[in-house]
Parts: C-alpha cells; structure tokens; sequence
C-alpha cells in the first residue's frame, strides 16, 4: 500500500474533477491548471525565496531526522517541501476554495455527522486493505503518519467528496433523459445486457493422490466406485458429499455450490457440465483437481434482459454520467473565470 495510494484518496475528486491533491509535483511556472484557468502572477515576490538547503542545525529549528547522526532540521524540510511542491499545493488550495466557494453559492452544506460517516468508511476501507491491525499501523509508521492526522486526512477526504457530490446534484437536478433516448440506448447497447448461461449443481470431488498417471488412475476408480454408492436406490447425494467431498467450500452444505457460468475448475471440466442434462451425470468429471461426481440441479438459458427489465437502472447510469461531466465542465468553466492573483514565487 503506497503513500500515493494515501495522496489520491486525500486528493482526487470522486467524480473525476482535478485533484485537490496532487501525487506529484509540478515544475511548471505559469499559473494553468487542468481547466485552463490562468492567473495572475506578482512581479515581485511578498516572501522570501527559498533558503538553500544546509546540513547544520539552525538555531531553535526542530530536528526532524538524524542520517548517521547528522540531524536534517523541520526548516530544511520546509524549504525541500516548498521548492519541490509549494507551487502544485497553492493550485490545489485554489481549486479548493473555488469548490468551496461555489457550494456557497449553490446553498450546498455538509454535516458533521456525514463527514464522520463518510470518514469512518474510508478509514474501514484502509483497514481493510491491510488485513489486520499491526498491518495497519505497519502502514501508518512507514508513511509517517499518527493515528490522529490519519484520522484527520481521512475528514478532509470525506468534506471533499460530500461537498462534490452534493454540488454535482444540485447542479444537474433539472436533467432528464427521455425515455425515447433510453430505449435508442438499449437498442445500440443491447449486448451489455445479455446474461450468460447458468448452471447450478453440487458435487463430490475426489482428489488426486499425486502427478503420476497410476495414482490419477486410482482416483478415477474411487471416483466410479463411489458413483455407484450414489446412484443406489434412497441414495442421499447430500450426505455422501458430506462424508466423502474433499472441496472443504462444498462439502459441509451437500457439495452445493451457487449459480455459476464459470466453475474454480475451468474447462474442459465447464463445458462438460454445462452441456449435461438435469440430474446425475453417469461419469466421473475430471478437472485440474480430480475427479467430480456432479449432480446437475437447474439451468438457466443465455439471455438478453428485456427492456423493461433495465430501463430504470440505464436511466440512473446515463443520469450519472451526464451529472458527472456537466459537473466536471462547471468547475472548469468556474476555476478558469475565478479572478485568482498569486503573490508567491516559487
């Protein structure tokens, strides 16, 4: 898990606006974002330039690492972080208080308690990802982060993308998409609503004993000797797999598996079933794995959804869509026409 991975979420708009924070810096001098907003730019610096780097402490300047004994200090941090990233940060602040300022003027607030929320299942999510807590705060030592501004990267976050989300709804609230267009949309995607075939069936997998042909041999005659258990007369397929399965997915629920138009197993072992009518099927099925007793329990036919069927959620997405780009073309036009002057060189 990268730090950039920690950047994007801190940075980049949910709908696919430009970053509020960048992952890189960017050395160009003029003032042009991603939106083609200019600005302007003071003849005469208001601060100082930056102070060169210097391997000696100055004086009352927080150590921030020591190499081999020799401290690099918070202020030479400071100049580094200004000179590789200061100009890419201010632009960011710019798009934010553009954002911002155009949520105001939309009426668009966000709550705390949204905020919390939205924040907490970033923070799930990063958990998550780890796999366990010393994971976690494995990854929070190696990006030099505390708990606390962790937490606080991941508010700032969630603010970001509410505030978004929010202003691109209340932009586009007025659009619709007639059902005219959605149908004219189906005809031309139709494909994207086919569903393929299905089978659902259960099994007993026996597997092979080794690589060598003598030992996949015996286990296809195990196989055919517990076939004939199973096709016995009051014969409890369940049961059996239960007792002789060895898919420890399957085995304790019967050897039943869910829907499926792809098996763990692959072909051929797929297409042989999938081609098998309902019901026992009279041989062992080999795979990669060994041989299968399968028990075919109902097929569903490819289909294509019928219009009806998807109109609604064809509405939604295209909905999106069209909110998502009007918004990205609003901000744009707004981060272009804002009268920004900056009073730094970098």
């Amino acid at each position: 898990m990268a730090i950039r991975h920690l950047t994007l979420i801190l940075g980049t708009a949910a709908l696919g606006a430009a970053p509020l924070v960048s992952a890189a810096p960017q050395p160009k001098a003029s003032m042009v974002g991603s939106s083609g907003r200019t600005t302007r730019v003071a003849t005469k610096p208001l601060t100082a330039p930056p102070r060169p780097a210097t391997s000696s402490v100055r004086t009352g300047s927080t150590v921030a690492a020591t190499v081999n004994g020799e401290p690099i200090t918070e202020t030479e941090w400071l100049d580094r972080l200004r000179l590789m990233a200061g100009k890419n940060a201010l632009d960011n602040l710019i798009r934010e208080k553009v954002l911002r300022q155009e949520a105001r003027k939309h009426s668009v607030t966000v709550s705390a308690a949204e905020i919390d929320s939205k924040a907490k299942e970033f923070e799930k999510g990063y958990r998550e990802r780890a796999g366990s807590p010393d994971k976690f705060n494995d990854f929070l030592k190696q990006q030099g982060l505390s708990l606390p501004s962790f937490k606080s990267a991941m508010r700032y976050s969630a603010e970001m993308q509410s505030i978004q989300q929010k202003l691109m709804q209340k932009i586009g609230e007025k659009m619709q998409v007639a059902d005219k267009e959605l149908l004219e949309t189906y005809e031309k995607q139709k494909f994207q609503f086919t569903e393929p075939a299905q089978v659902k069936f259960a099994h007993i997998l026996l597997n092979f004993g080794g690589v060598d042909e003598a030992s996949q041999n015996k286990t296809k005659e195990e196989a055919q000797g517990l076939l004939e258990k199973v096709k016995a007369p009051q014969a409890d397929f369940a049961a059996l797999a239960k007792e002789f399965s060895q898919d420890p997915d399957s085995k304790d629920k019967g050897g039943e598996l869910n829907w499926m138009t792809y098996s763990p197993w692959g072909p051929p072992f797929d297409q042989v079933v999938m081609a098998a009518p309902v019901g026992l099927m009279d041989q062992p099925v080999r795979s990669f794995k060994g041989y299968h007793i399968v028990k075919v329990m109902d097929k569903k036919p490819q289909r294509t959804r019928p219009f009806e069927e998807v109109k609604n959620d064809l509405r939604t997405r295209l909905l999106e869509q069209r909110r998502a780009q009007q918004y990205r073309d609003y901000m744009q036009n707004a981060e272009r026409t804002a009268k920004t002057e900056v009073k730094l060189q970098f």
